[in-house]
Parts: structure tokens; C-alpha cells; sequence
């Protein structure tokens, strides 16, 4: 089934002040929902830094994967153009769906971190300061805006580290010898999508997550047993974006089998 995740959302954007803290650690910004902050190391010797986005959300709320489903808003990370760094990649934990009166929503309604990666351009400073986009709902949907601001100077790495390598740890793994994924093949009538993959546990049922256009996740393919432990994967398309061709355009899928994830990206030829 299709899911647009860009519905509107049904209250007023709160924006928090600007934080700052100590080295490599911002404070808290607060909302109803919950709360955030950045976590950063300081710089490699390439001008890469590496850190995450803890959000908490209040018991009760949700937030968002980075597709997420029949409401809410993606995640977002903004860096201020003075500080002289640009964000490389945004990584998210593996998800859960939540399934209530007919609308479908996937994200965390438990402590998650975001990792991210940030590259120098040209002479990049020893402050970070991002505005941070978050989405947190209940009954309704709240968008939740922070400016969160830390230093870059190495005082705070010892304490910081263990934050982002923790945070690694729910990342869903790459593709291996057992867990995979292989092309794409659109059906003849181009009204579906199906993937084979290799699974570990083929008696623990599948779970998957095939996102494509931006604002579109598909779930609940019809399953076909294949030879060596791989199911075929089909996913009816109800809608795509009018005159959408699949030449080129790279998909994400996200599968869980048992205990394990793995999510790939997959290119149409």
C-alpha cells in the first residue's frame, strides 16, 4: 500500500530558543512532545565530523522515521552557511510502524539517535550551530523546530564518542551473503514493483519498507517463495507521481526478518 507523508499537519509550529552547552554536547530544546539536542565530535583530520540528534519522545508521542507514513514530517538537519559545513548523510535507526484507525505512521516511541555526518568547506569554524526540523505526534501531529548550537573543540570527545557509537548500533546493517536485496523489476503493466530477497530466517515472516518518490513508502507486498531461501516481494503501486519514469531513479528498501534489518539502496534500470 501506498502512504503519502505529506499531509498537513494539524497544529502550529513551536520554535525554541537558541541553546548552546558545553563542548561538543548542546542543551536540550523542549516541547510538548518531547525533547532534542545535537551530540557532535570535533573535527577528524579531514574536516569530518561525526554525531547525532537525540530525541525523546514524551511517553505516549511518537516520532518520525524518514518517511513517515500517512502523517508527520521527515527529520531535518540544517547547519548555519558561517560555521562551513555542509551534512554528507543523515542515518536512521530501524523503525516501527504504528497502525490506528486506519492511518499508518513509522517511526520511535522510545529514545532513538540520529546519526550524521558533516564535511568542511573551505575554512570551517569550531562552532556548530543547526536548526534541527522534527516531527512528534499523538493526537495530533506538532512540528518541532529547534535552534541548537556547540562547540567543536575535542574537550568533550571521550564523553561524546560512546553517544555515536551506541547510536551505530541500531542502524540497520548492510547487504551480505545472506541478507539481501536484488534489482527492482517493474511489472509489464507498470501498476507493480517486486524485489527478490535473501532472507536469514525464512519462517519468521518479513517485514518491509520499500520507499520511493519522496513522500511515498509502500508496505505489505504479496510474498512468493523462491529457491534458496529468497521470497519475491511484489508491491502493488496505487499512485506515483503523474508521467514518473523508473529509469535511473534509486529506491530504498528497508526489510526485517526476526531480530535483523538490513535496508539497501535499489536502482531501476
Amino acid at each position: 500500500m501506498i502512504k503519502s507523508a505529506r499531509l498537513t499537519l494539524l497544529a502550529t509550529s513551536l520554535l525554541a530558543l537558541p541553546v548552546s552547552a558545553l563542548a561538543g554536547v548542546s542543551d536540550w530544546a523542549n516541547n510538548p512532545g518531547g525533547r532534542m539536542r545535537i551530540v557532535a565530535l570535533s573535527p577528524d583530520s579531514t574536516g569530518k565530523v561525526e554525531g547525532v540528534i537525540e530525541i525523546e519522545p514524551t511517553p505516549g508521542w511518537i516520532t518520525y522515521w524518514r518517511e513517515p507514513g500517512d502523517a508527520g514530517m521527515p527529520p531535518q538537519l540544517t547547519l548555519a552557511p558561517q560555521n562551513g559545513y555542509t551534512v554528507s548523510r543523515l542515518d536512521f535507526p530501524v523503525p516501527q510502524r504504528f497502525d490506528q484507525n486506519g492511518v499508518s505512521d513509522i517511526g520511535y516511541d522510545a529514545p532513538v539517535a540520529l546519526p550524521f555526518t558533516l564535511n568542511a568547506t573551505g575554512k570551517a569554524g569550531d562552532e556548530l550551530d543547526a536548526t534541527v526540523f522534527i516531527g512528534v505526534c499523538k493526537e495530533i501531529c506538532v512540528p518541532f523546530q529547534a535552534e541548537l548550537s556547540t562547540s567543536l573543540v575535542s574537550f568533550e570527545d571521550a564523553s561524546v564518542r560512546p553517544i555515536l557509537e551506541a547510536a551505530k548500533t541500531h542502524l540497520p546493517e548492510k547487504p551480505s551473503s545472506e541478507f539481501f536485496a536484488e534489482k527492482l523489476k517493474v511489472g509489464a503493466d507498470g501498476k507493480t514493483v517486486s524485489v527478490t530477497v535473501g532472507l536469514p530466517d525464512v519462517q519468521e515472516k518479513p517485514e518491509f519498507y520499500l520507499t520511493g518518490p519522496d513522500g511515498y513508502v509502500y508496505f505489505d507486498p504479496l510474498l512468493q517463495r523462491a529457491d534458496m531461501g529468497k521470497v519475491i516481494a511484489t508491491f502493488p503501486l496505487d499512485s506515483l507521481p503523474r508521467q514518473y519514469s523508473f529509469s535511473g531513479k534509486t529506491w530504498r528498501l528497508l526489510v526485517k526478518s526476526g531480530a535483523r534489518a538490513m535496508e539497501t539502496p535499489l536502482v531501476f534500470d
